[in-house]
């Protein structure tokens, strides 16, 4: 009987060796062309396919995805769309969420709000936990959608188990916040903004710090939450940087005030050109409250903060100009 595999289909070893390496070479060689030729994401995407199970299906739409990606980025909100709507009216439940997106904003095209949140409902039918936290959003508050308070928080949680951060974050914030969805839930509202701030989350940080100074859903640790919010304002939350400079200028449980820490605060705040901390910053380095009295630098301050219609900043610039007038006076009598 003949072989199942015939020796003549399987080359000798020294010609299945230089075969391989000849192979291997057009690939290497290949690779080096499109590295000069690819963005980093395309080329990223071309080498991993060769290290997987070839699959000509996976290939072609990873492809298609990673280019409407490049697109959406580049706010070609049409290009992108041309390449998702397809692939999302196929099933794909990531282009469904994806051209949901598009439509509801009128990236480049007609805003269709109704035929996006379709979108997002079929992703959400296949687990896809995008359509479940943007379906379950639209159904939360009525939006282009009739509205299914109880549907919509049990999509969201949905998401937010998996893992989806904004999932998580309105979950945090509705059970902290006043609102007529859900009664305030402390012990919920800690649970989910614990675990946004384990991923450096910078609003999660600021909620978890919050709870923390209030005693909210776990014991009242003022040094544990202003570590926090010095950790949410290091990423850049403004608002934590103003509550650190309000509880450092006021004082609170039992703490005195430290004049020199809300100025670091405000004067942060003030670089950004917040107009509160504008006036806040001026007023003190005029006063000397936390920081060495500079007049030039804290009238300079004031006055933007006037220009951007602050009163307080009226009345104190006012004030340093009457000093600063009655002093000359004294001097040349």
């Amino acid at each position: 009987m003949m072989p199942l595999t015939s020796t003549s289909d399987t080359p000798p070893p020294s010609e299945s060796k230089h075969s391989s390496e000849a192979g291997g070479s057009r690939l290497i060689r290949l690779m080096l062309h499109l590295a000069l030729l690819l963005p980093v994401p395309l080329l990223t995407w071309f080498i991993l396919a060769q290290m997987q199970p070839f699959s000509m299906e996976a290939f072609r739409l990873g492809g298609k995805r990673i280019i409407a990606q490049q697109f959406y980025t580049m706010g070609e909100g049409r290009k992108a769309l041309s390449i998702w709507l397809p692939m999302a009216k196929a099933g794909d439940a990531e282009s469904q969420v994806m051209a949901g997106h598009i439509l509801l904003k009128g990236m480049k095209v007609p805003r269709l709000p109704k035929q996006a949140v379709e979108l997002y409902r079929r992703a959400a039918l296949q687990d896809n936990m995008h359509g479940q936290f943007n379906y379950g959003a639209q159904l939360l508050k009525g939006l282009h959608v009739p509205r299914d308070i109880k549907a919509g928080l049990t999509l969201i949680r949905r998401a937010a188990e998996k893992g989806h951060i904004s999932a998580q974050q309105e979950l945090a914030l509705l059970h902290y916040l006043p609102n007529d969805m859900v009664p305030k839930h402390d012990a919920v509202a800690f649970h989910w903004a614990t675990k946004l701030a384990a991923k450096k989350h910078r609003r999660g940080t600021l909620l978890l710090g919050m709870l923390y100074l209030e005693g909210r859903g776990v014991e009242i640790n003022i040094p544990k939450g202003l570590s926090l919010l010095n950790k949410a304002s290091e990423a850049g939350s403004m608002e934590a940087t103003l509550i650190l400079a309000q509880f450092h200028f006021n004082g609170a449980e039992g703490r005195p005030p430290n004049k020199k820490k809300a100025f670091h605060y405000f004067e942060k705040a003030a670089q950004k050109n917040h107009l509160q901390s504008l006036y806040m910053t001026g007023a003190m380095l005029v006063s000397g409250q936390g920081v060495a009295t500079n007049l030039e630098r804290g009238t300079e301050l004031l006055k933007r903060a006037i220009a951007g219609g602050s009163k307080e900043a009226r009345k104190v610039l006012d004030h340093v100009m009457q000093q600063q007038i009655s002093k000359q006076n004294q001097s040349t009598q």
